[in-house]
């Protein structure tokens, strides 16, 4: 009877034990911070100047932390510089430079053995600023926006190695700055803080009328070795940033994505 009593006493915390290094292993991906670089096309229309595209290869560079226990949070920083140009220009002489802060955080809304859905709130400061020489010399261009969203991000466990996650994202309220379609001066201030200013002016209030973004992308993860993983995926964006006093600036962009964790 002893003997009978602790083999289900070994039995049960060597399931427990198992249980245990499988959850941690389940998370293990995710709960690591990352780096990692996309290249793709972008494409923006800046109706301020002309309602002409500009388009061009998109270099982008991020770093990435993500946890993921009872909730997942994520916080990103993202870099992108591109090239662009008409169908009427015969270099990229336009410049396009973007900064992306955001923080989510998601609580569970289902969970099985293998799926995972997280729904939750979603903060972003984004800067898009651009250079037009051969259309305007005297004035730089922006879309700005400070924004308060949701955001919604599944998570497919493959095996306790592989992960797939997805991810979609829209805004709800934002405050957002554009140059107005009439400027007050023939030309810009270029000072480190006539620029600053100009990037933070024409503030405006509004929900998705005024500012509205769709993101959306997956990645799998895979573990490497204990101390690295790695992740490829795909990203998509859409984006419209409209002042009352000016016309909208739209971009859409795709990138491949290659992510390092560690």
């Amino acid at each position: 009877m002893k003997m009978k009593n602790l083999k289900i006493v070994l039995t049960s915390a060597l399931l427990l034990f198992n249980w245990i290094a499988y959850s941690q292993d389940r998370g293990s991906i995710i709960n690591k911070s990352g780096f990692s670089v996309a290249v793709g096309l972008n494409q923006i229309k800046e109706e301020n100047l002309h309602p002409k595209v500009h388009a061009g290869l998109l270099w982008n560079f991020s770093y990435a932390r993500d946890k993921l226990k009872s909730k997942f949070s994520s916080f990103d920083i993202n870099i992108g510089y591109s090239e662009v140009r008409t169908q009427l220009e015969d270099l990229n002489k336009t410049v396009n430079l973007n900064l992306l802060l955001q923080y989510g955080y998601t609580f569970k809304l289902f969970s099985s053995e293998k799926l995972r859905d997280f729904l939750g709130p979603q903060a972003r400061l984004n800067y898009s600023l651009a250079f037009y020489p051969n259309w305007d010399e005297s004035h730089l261009y922006w879309a700005d926006y400070w924004s308060a969203g949701i955001t919604n991000i599944l998570v497919y466990n493959i095996n306790p190695k592989q992960n797939i996650i997805a991810r979609i994202e829209m805004p709800i309220v934002s405050l957002s700055s554009r140059p107005e379609l009439n400027r007050q001066y023939k030309i810009d201030e270029t000072s480190l803080t006539g620029v600053i200013n100009n990037l933070h002016s024409n503030l405006q209030f509004g929900s998705v009328e005024r500012v509205f973004y769709l993101t959306a992308g997956f990645e799998y993860q895979i573990v490497l070795s204990n101390r690295i993983s790695e992740a490829i995926g795909y990203s998509f964006q859409y984006a419209r940033v409209n002042a009352s006093n000016g016309n909208p600036f739209q971009n859409i962009n795709h990138g491949l994505v290659l992510k390092i964790y560690f």
